[in-house]
């Protein structure tokens, strides 16, 4: 049955001003009028609004499919792989129907002002072409398509294109119908709407890429903004019936993206259909499927014969078209719109077009290896979030397998002389180091630092690799509490898994970047020192096997349910995330001398505060009066630090993702393994401790280790 229940319609139809329809009709030779509409102020027609309250309130079945994008993303290859799938391969048909009529366009009709029909045909076809002909497809274009898809038979499922942002469709579309939206550069994007615009008669422009590209980034192309457009639909996709794809993935992987889109629809595809789905889709026999391709108005002489309708589908085409200028104003353009949100195009690395030379001259050097079953086993035995690990670097460092997804990017990172970074081997200080870094560095804003939790001052660039978002469903059923709503979390998680160089790039230059990393020096920029600065810190490693204990069992994703001295036994075989604990200090030691490195130990921290906080100021270059540093040694000791609710990760605790009994800052206490170990694990750490410092002079504060 449909849902109808008519909704209001939310949004006024504001009209661009004058100058800005002058500059859209420069594109759009079809005589209308130009305003924006709904939340993102998009781009519509006046002609639009004659419909906008149905499509807005169309009432829904459950055996519809909508397949949306902006424009130019990908849509038509996903209309023809959808449509085959639900069709059980339906080939014959497929080839004698068009795809326009297999799909209803509910937003086509936009466009056509049915009652200037005349001037449109006056103003955009040639008087030759039997224009009768074209007034009565053009007539039918222009017919709003709600009683169309009214009248087709319930049983029939029904396949719809839109090109509308999610806002301008009905609100309750996802929990009736399907959606899958599909998303691509938006460099890309502008090359494909160009020549779209080039392509129709109706449209005629005549100015060259650079000119159109000036129109379109500044948001005045038809149902811009696009970034808003892909964000609407982004915010959405975790929902079961959306499914969000990106045109690259689809170029770059057909057969996973085809897998993926079976899965969506509850449809399975052996290797035979598989291999003849590739070979139709695939993009040089795609460009001559006429079905696909508006043959019905090329043979009205309604294309441009120099142009066609599919392309070259190739991803990053856009170089081709793009100078300097433009490139910059792009990356510019896609940092803006993307600061604030985690949505992330594939190969999209902003401003990595000015650091290409940087990023050529570091290839990644290093391969990963896997751990032996039994090693693979012990780990697994705490960590059970579902992951593979791996051993990577020159010190065999423990990483899962998922790190490898952003690997390169972060060795190659473009560094900026403002960057500081703070490091350690986990669980040795960082967060302490973090807030007096920023608090130092921001001219000790105390209400920012408390309004804006620090993990959000701080990208931690290798957080992500804990989770593999590939595997999410997995990752959400291995969390033991059942309290908790794992659908509420999942965003929360998917975002932990996201890599965060695309946030950094599109960070300003202007504005200063806080890093966090638990990552050795040598999977970082080589170069990093020379441009940013560093801050590390060191801990005894037993009070830091001791807080990764805690650690373990504070974090539900991790589920570690055994008690200390199995813990330890993982952590001093090296087998535990980041291992070894020694040589990831002593890449940073042997730095320390660097004047963009500054060393510390939190026993020093701990000892005398003060005195660490002139030496972290003198670093920063920055110098306190007494009572600034008397409220900084307040802000930080450890009893307020436990409180300190913007330090403490309590977005996780209120998404149910840390365990009531622990919490992220605990008792800073130097020195606190001796209420862990017994005599045979302390004797074991002496000697653990010594081979590891016997060939280097790192000594730890207040460690009396025998040689």
């Amino acid at each position: 049955m449909e849902e109808s229940n008519t909704l209001p319609f939310p949004y006024k139809f504001e009209y661009v001003s004058p100058e800005e329809q002058k500059v859209m009709s420069a594109i759009y030779k079809v005589p209308s009028l130009f305003g924006r509409l709904g939340p993102n102020g998009t781009i519509v027609t006046k002609d639009y609004m004659k419909d906008a309250a149905n499509i807005y309130n169309m009432p829904l079945r459950s055996t519809d499919i909508f397949v949306g994008s902006y424009q130019r993303s990908g849509t038509t290859w996903t209309q023809e792989l959808v449509w085959l799938l639900m069709n059980d391969f339906d080939y014959v048909t497929a080839a004698k129907i068009p795809l326009t009529k297999r799909y209803s366009f509910i937003d086509h009709f936009m466009l056509i002002n049915i009652d200037r029909i005349d001037e449109v045909l006056k103003a955009g076809f040639d008087p030759s072409l039997d224009l009768q002909m074209i007034k009565s497809s053009l007539i039918a274009t222009a017919q709003p398509s709600m009683r169309r898809l009214a009248a087709v038979p319930e049983s029939t499922p029904r396949y719809i294109k839109t090109h509308l942002p999610m806002s301008l469709l009905n609100p309750k579309l996802l929990d009736t119908a399907k959606m899958l939206y599909v998303a691509r550069d938006p460099r890309d994007v502008a090359v494909s709407c160009y020549h779209h615009a080039k392509l129709f008669m109706l449209m005629q422009f005549p100015g060259g890429f650079k000119q159109f590209w000036n129109l379109f980034y500044k948001d005045l192309s038809v149902l811009c903004p696009i970034i808003d457009h892909v964000k609407e639909a982004w915010a959405l996709r975790h929902h079961p019936n959306m499914l969000f794809l990106f045109y690259e993935e689809l170029s770059q992987d057909l057969p996973a993206s085809i897998s993926k889109v079976a899965d969506f629809l509850g449809k399975s595809v052996n290797q035979e259909q598989m291999d003849r789905l590739r070979e139709h889709l695939n993009i040089k026999n795609f460009k001559n499927n006429k079905s696909v391709n508006f043959q019905e108005l090329r043979d009205l002489g309604m294309l441009a014969d120099n142009e066609s309708f599919v392309r070259k589908g190739k991803a990053g085409g856009w170089r081709d078209y793009f100078d300097e200028e433009m490139t910059q104003q792009a990356e510019q353009w896609i940092a803006d719109n993307l600061r604030d949100t985690d949505l992330r195009y594939p190969d999209i690395n902003t401003y990595s077009e000015r650091n290409m030379e940087e990023k050529k001259s570091l290839p990644f050097p290093y391969e990963f290896e896997r751990l032996k079953p039994e090693e693979k086993q012990l780990l697994e035995n705490i960590c059970k979030i579902p992951c593979d690990f791996v051993r990577l670097g020159p010190s065999g460092t423990i990483v899962t397998s998922t790190y490898m997804k952003d690997a390169v990017n972060i060795y190659n990172m473009p560094l900026r002389p403002t960057d500081i970074f703070v490091g350690s081997y986990q669980r040795s200080g960082t967060t302490w180091t973090q807030e007096l870094v920023w608090l130092l560095a921001n001219d000790l804003d105390y209400t920012t630092a408390a309004n804006v939790p620090l993990v959000r001052r701080y990208p931690f660039i290798d957080m992500f690799m804990t989770i593999d978002i590939d595997r999410i469903d997995e990752v959400l059923e291995r969390i033991y509490d059942p309290s908790i709503d794992k659908e509420k979390i999942k965003p929360f998680v998917m975002m932990m898994g996201t890599p965060v160089s695309g946030l950094l790039a599109s960070i300003p230059e202007s504005v200063p970047r806080f890093v966090k990393t638990h990552l050795p020096m040598s999977l970082l920029n080589p170069k990093l020192l020379d441009t940013a600065k560093m801050v590390y810190v060191a801990r005894d490693p037993r009070d830091v096997a001791v807080s990764c204990f805690h650690h373990a069992q504070l974090f539900k994703l991790a589920q570690f349910k055994g008690g200390f001295k199995e813990f330890w036994d993982i952590f001093h075989k090296g087998l535990y995330v980041l291992c070894p604990i020694f040589e990831h200090v002593k890449e940073a030691w042997a730095l320390r001398d660097h004047p963009n490195m500054l060393f510390l130990f939190y026993e020093d921290l701990s000892k005398d505060l003060p005195a660490s906080i002139r030496k972290v100021a003198d670093f920063l270059g920055k110098s306190l009066n007494q009572e600034q540093m008397d409220r900084l040694c307040d802000h930080l000791s450890i009893e307020n630090f436990k409180n300190n609710k913007s330090v403490n990760f309590e977005d996780f605790r209120e998404n149910g993702m840390l365990a009531s009994s622990e919490t992220f800052i605990r008792k800073g206490k130097t020195g606190g393994w001796r209420e862990y170990f017994d005599e045979e694990m302390t004797q074991q750490a002496e000697q653990w401790i010594a081979d590891n410092l016997r060939n280097s002079d790192l000594r730890y504060p207040n460690m009396d280790i025998k040689f």
